[in-house]
């Protein structure tokens, strides 16, 4: 990255915070660490940050709590919860959360993820739903791109940053096969063996989502790639 982005990152376990500062460093990010929610909102309001990495449980101020007030003075800039606890998941993703990443997560997916998210808003993508696309993908489903809000019949879910990368890429169009290669090139400049891997773990996951709407498949096919396949064409 040629200019560094300038990350604010929460984490009261030291020992940890120290280790993904060392890594978030090497990927290319600027990184201001703090240790509890109470001392991210304080550096926040100080510094302006241009995304910000919260865990969820701190001393003082919650990493949701924290993402409230970011909220009421900054309604852009990309906030990302972290967390080994999956209950906190729907709630952070619900409030409007960039990504909710689970600790436990390879740190490669860590990164990606967080990278993901980066480039999304770098490129001037918001979550602005006045602006929003919304694809109707069958009778039952609709996909709103720019929220990464997935909608089948009555329930509504919303998607991690990199799902929600990954079906924009496959609905634009539908149909059309794309080399995992070209896809993991497209989100992260990378088309490594670890990529293609995680690349397949998302469309694993977006596979368990789809079984509800029996009119839509992500198809692989051998050495091609990957299509969204509609109404059984």
């Amino acid at each position: 990255m040629d200019c560094k982005p300038k990350l604010l990152y929460a984490e009261d376990n030291r020992l940890t915070a120290k280790e993904m500062t060392e890594i978030l460093e090497e990927e290319g990010y600027e990184v201001v660490t703090t240790y509890s929610g109470d001392e991210a909102w304080e550096t926040f309001e100080r510094i302006s940050p241009d995304l910000v990495l919260l865990d969820f449980r701190m001393p003082g101020l919650n990493g949701l709590e924290v993402f409230e007030r970011i909220r009421q003075v900054d309604a852009e800039i990309p906030v990302l919860i972290l967390s080994s606890y999956n209950e906190y998941c729907v709630p952070s993703l619900k409030s409007g959360t960039a990504d909710f990443i689970r600790k436990e997560a390879d740190i490669e997916e860590i990164c990606a993820r967080i990278a993901a998210v980066w480039q999304r808003h770098a490129s001037g993508k918001t979550n602005d739903s006045a602006g929003e696309t919304v694809l109707r993908l069958s009778e039952l489903t609709t996909f709103h791109t720019d929220s990464f809000t997935l909608r089948i019949g009555p329930n509504i879910i919303p998607l991690t940053g990199a799902l929600g990368e990954v079906l924009v890429l496959l609905c634009r169009p539908p149909r059309q096969c794309r080399a995992a290669t070209d896809i993991c090139r497209q989100l992260w400049h990378n088309d490594s063996k670890s990529k293609i891997t995680l690349l397949q773990n998302y469309i694993s996951q977006l596979r368990k989502l789809l079984t509800a709407d029996p009119a839509l498949h992500i198809v692989s096919l051998y050495n091609k790639g990957y299509y969204l396949q509609i109404n059984g064409e």
